[in-house]
């Protein structure tokens, strides 16, 4: 029996980038794991190896980096429908927690734009229900509610 390489596949017209972020002013440093992702996300079920690859390059930062918070910067990806983003949300919560029964779970804050906000939001928000209080449109607001994140996660 033969062994045959294989690799990570990587779908047509997307990217992704790492950052760590550190809060310089705290005695504790809360490390936060800013995942970008840019290019296009196909619809439908056409957007599903770009789903798995950005569910599969966030477990790969986590396990990498280890932080305390994730920001996912969508804000250079666009995207209109298709549902297979949200493993990104399960697979990081499962990583992160585990089985953990702890009442505060792995803080995971989403910045997007007009290139994705409206099909993002209405993918993660129920119909008429309020915009999450971790997402953002702007990336200082989302380091400020990270920061404050991590250290609520990392003391629970």
């Amino acid at each position: 029996m033969d062994i045959h390489p294989v690799a990570i596949p990587t779908p047509d017209g997307i990217s992704c980038e790492y950052g760590i972020l550190h809060d310089e002013g705290e005695e504790r440093l809360p490390r936060v794991l800013v995942v970008s992702f840019a290019g296009q996300y196909p619809t439908g079920s056409e957007g599903n190896p770009h789903g798995h690859f950005i569910a599969h390059a966030t477990i790969h930062g986590l396990s990498a980096f280890n932080p305390w918070c994730l920001i996912l910067d969508m804000r250079e990806l666009s995207y209109q429908w298709g549902n297979s983003l949200l493993a990104v949300f399960d697979d990081a919560d499962r990583y992160m927690s585990g089985d953990d029964d702890s009442p505060v779970r792995f803080p995971i804050v989403v910045v997007t734009s007009s290139k994705c906000r409206d099909a993002f939001l209405s993918l993660v928000t129920p119909h008429g229900g309020a915009r999450p209080e971790w997402h953002f449109d702007d990336m200082e607001p989302a380091i400020a509610y990270a920061l404050a994140k991590a250290r609520e996660w990392i003391d629970a």
